[in-house]
């Protein structure tokens, strides 16, 4: 069958702009992968970074726990060690007054007698 000259013409510029059409597809189409791709990577980068994030904020909490029980734990063996020194001094100090004489009804008697004695001299207070 004969195609006369002009048909031939037509089909083939038809032919030429549906190639072109393609391969402005094909771009377009290489070029929302490449975009999505390069989407896809971003998202997963930070999608990664907000896990890693995650999981350095609940490694920081469980170490701050571990911390803070430490922490408690060395307050409450300090408590004792002072309650334990309060009354070690309180022992050492009653022992030195008793070995100096501090701790004898006389010193009480006398105490009351030398805020009653008439000789005492006594401060002028001047308003």
């Amino acid at each position: 069958m004969w195609v006369r000259r002009s048909e031939y013409a037509a089909l083939r510029a038809r032919v030429e702009r549906l190639a072109a059409e393609r391969d402005e597809a094909v771009a377009e189409v290489t070029a929302c992968r490449s975009t999505t791709v390069d989407t896809c990577r971003k998202y997963s980068t930070a999608e990664d970074a907000l896990v890693r994030a995650r999981l350095a904020r609940l490694a920081e909490g469980a170490a701050y726990r571990r911390r803070l029980v430490r922490l408690v734990r060395a307050c409450a063996r300090y408590r004792v060690e002072l309650e334990r020194e309060r009354r070690r001094a309180a022992r050492l100090q009653g022992r030195l007054d008793d070995a100096t004489g501090l701790m004898s009804p006389a010193l009480d008697l006398g105490a009351q007698w030398q805020e009653r004695r008439q000789d005492k001299t006594r401060t002028a207070v001047t308003p």
